[in-house]
């Protein structure tokens, strides 16, 4: 058997048994409290605990609100040189 397969095996076989060891412990904690659980339609952060969390979150915010802007301006920028290169 070619040792690339058998190795390919080998590691399937690992993350198959790993994943079943992840779900065991979710289910063996089930007794204590979630903060900052999933949930469906969720799309933040977890709630702040401390303040460098807090300040965490606004940076976030804050570099969403530049990537915007930016995203923006190059789809102007775009645009205009689509209809300037059309009218030729």
């Amino acid at each position: 058997m070619n040792m690339r397969l058998m190795l390919a095996k080998i590691c399937g076989l690992a993350a198959l048994a790993s994943t079943g060891v992840a779900v065991r412990a979710q289910e063996t904690f089930e007794d204590l409290p979630v903060i900052g659980k999933p949930v469906p339609g969720g799309v933040n952060f977890q709630p702040a605990a401390t303040s460098l969390a807090e300040d965490i979150r606004w940076l976030d915010g804050f570099i969403l609100l530049i990537i915007t802007v930016i995203t923006l301006f190059v789809t102007a920028l775009l645009v205009v040189a689509v209809v300037r290169r059309m009218d030729r």
